[in-house]
């Protein structure tokens, strides 16, 4: 299986059964992604006879990564990430794996958190990690009622009413320090 973690389609899963498998944004792929980074005909995927994967980049414009290092062929293993350009990543798994299930989950949650300002998320991760409107305020350099303002913009757009539940979303998203 394919999990969307970045790019336009964020969150869309493809299942891999066919041998070979063409991915790009353009005509006669078997997988399209739309995003402007994608070559037309990025990576072909094939299947071996173990039923294991290999990767080969296309000569695409924007390159392949998988996790984080620049490819032109490569075996693909459970839980690898793929990078098509700058904009899109992939996560390669079984499509019963609990990694799938939580890149996911991170990559919807990501998804819902798009749309914050920097100065936003920033406020949002130090309300995770339990300060006060106060402190955050002393830590930012701004005024306590600029970050209130701030919250109350973040509660809106997330639909969310409590400091508990934006500390949850922002777990969610993977967006908090380990």
């Amino acid at each position: 299986m394919l999990a969307v973690c970045c790019g336009s389609l964020t969150g869309a899963v493809f299942e891999l059964s066919a041998a070979t498998t063409l991915v790009g944004r353009g005509p006669g792929v078997d997988l399209v992604i739309p995003d402007r980074g994608v070559s037309r005909k990025h990576l072909k995927l094939l299947r071996g006879i173990d039923n294991g994967f290999m990767a080969v980049d296309l000569g695409s414009t924007n390159g392949t990564r998988v996790n984080d290092l620049p490819v032109e062929l490569v075996a693909l293993r459970h839980g690898d990430r793929i990078g098509l350009g700058p904009d899109v990543e992939l996560s390669f798994a079984a499509a019963d794996s609990p990694e799938l299930q939580r890149v996911l989950a991170q990559a919807q949650a990501r998804q819902v958190v798009a749309g914050l300002s920097e100065r936003e998320v920033e406020v949002a991760r130090l309300v995770a990690e339990g300060l006060t409107n106060q402190a955050i305020a002393t830590r930012l350099g701004i005024r306590p009622r600029t970050v209130a303002s701030h919250l109350e913009h973040v509660y809106t757009r997330l639909d969310i009413h409590s400091r508990a539940e934006l500390a949850r979303r922002m777990a969610e998203a993977g967006l908090l320090a380990p």
